[in-house]
C-alpha cells in the first residue's frame, strides 16, 4: 500500500469592496494558507491558519472583505488539484469551521468590520 503525502499552499483569491476613498486610505495583505503534508489515507482533517491583515487611515469607514471559490464550481466544497487529482478544503471566518468565508452567496459569509480602528 502506498501513502502519499502531499504539500498544498493556497494563495488567497481576495477582493475588497469599498468606495474609491476607502481603498486610497486602507492596505490589505494576504498571508499564505500552507497546509502543510496531508496523509490521503488518514482520516483526521487537517487545519491551517492564514492571515490578512488590513491598516485603514480613517476608522469612520467600513471594510468587507470577500473571498472567491478559487478554481472550485461551488462554495461547498473548494478543492485544489494536481493534474486530475483533487482535494477538498474550505476556508472559514470562525474557528469553529461553521462560517464559510465567501461572497455572502451559497450560504457564506463575508468579513465585514464597520469603522475599524486605525493602524
Amino acid at each position: 500500500m502506498h501513502r502519499h503525502l502531499y504539500t498544498w499552499t493556497l494563495i488567497l483569491g481576495m477582493s475588497l469592496l469599498a468606495s474609491p476613498s476607502l481603498e486610497a486610505r486602507c492596505t490589505v495583505r494576504a498571508q499564505r494558507v500552507t497546509f502543510g503534508q496531508y496523509d490521503v489515507f488518514s482520516a483526521q482533517p487537517l487545519t491551517s491558519t492564514g492571515r490578512i491583515v488590513y491598516r485603514c487611515q480613517r476608522k469612520d469607514r467600513s471594510i468587507r472583505i470577500e473571498l472567491d471559490r478559487g478554481a472550485s464550481s461551488t462554495y461547498a466544497d473548494r478543492h485544489m488539484a494536481r493534474g486530475t487529482e483533487k482535494l477538498n478544503y474550505n476556508l472559514y471566518l470562525d474557528a469553529g469551521a461553521t462560517q464559510v468565508w465567501g461572497n455572502g452567496l451559497e450560504n457564506t459569509q463575508v468579513y465585514f468590520q464597520l469603522n475599524p480602528g486605525t493602524g
